[in-house]
């Protein structure tokens, strides 16, 4: 809980550095009964342009997971929609923004995400395609390096919440597994995976 907020802050410290087309929810009050060292309650901010229905945003594997077994997957009517092969489609509208975005995160900012399909969100177009942009939600899931950004002169929030010590709390000491998890686990294994397994079938 507290290291939700404490990257939220983080990220809002980081706003103008913060890599094209990333967004993500705000996580701007967390709660934890007194005495708990683990767990309590996150609530979120819904961005005005969710409220007002002009954006929509989808989890990666809403794109994969069929609605009934005689319907295609919404990703197979995106690839046909948009008049690309299913390669292309992937390469272009998310294989590449995702990695153009991951990287400057991790080198230009030192913090890295969990992009797993249930975190990492699309945003969709007017014409029901994604715009190449993504959305993160559970910010716990993330992890930056300090002292790496120390080094940059990157910026720091003002607050830092942390129920035991920073150093517990943000898991300080596992930047370097978090490095690797989050692209090799969580996005490779977790959506790539899914969508290279169907491949032959969306061709």
């Amino acid at each position: 809980v507290a290291r939700s907020v404490g990257i939220n802050n983080l990220l809002v410290a980081e706003r103008a550095g913060l890599p094209r087309g990333f967004k993500f929810l705000p996580e701007v009050v967390g709660v934890m009964p007194k005495g708990m060292k683990r767990g309590g309650m996150l609530i979120r901010a819904i961005p005005a342009d969710i409220l007002k229905g002009k954006r929509q945003y989808l989890p990666l594997f809403a794109l994969y997971g069929g609605s009934g077994r005689d319907s295609p997957p919404l990703i197979v009517e995106m690839i046909r929609k948009s008049g690309l092969d299913a390669e292309d489609f992937i390469r272009r509208r998310l294989i590449r923004p995702f990695i153009s975005q991951w990287l400057k995160l991790a080198i230009d900012l030192g913090i890295v995400m969990e992009p797993h399909a249930q975190n990492l969100l699309i945003e969709l177009g007017r014409d029901g395609l994604p715009t190449r942009r993504f959305v993160h939600r559970d910010l716990a899931g993330f992890n930056a390096d300090f002292d790496y950004r120390k080094a940059l002169g990157r910026p720091s929030p003002a607050e830092l919440p942390a129920v035991t010590s920073l150093a517990d709390d943000y898991h300080v000491s596992h930047h370097e597994e978090s490095l690797m998890q989050s692209l090799h686990c969580y996005f490779v294994g977790g959506f790539v995976y899914n969508l290279d397994k169907n491949m032959p079938k969306w061709r």
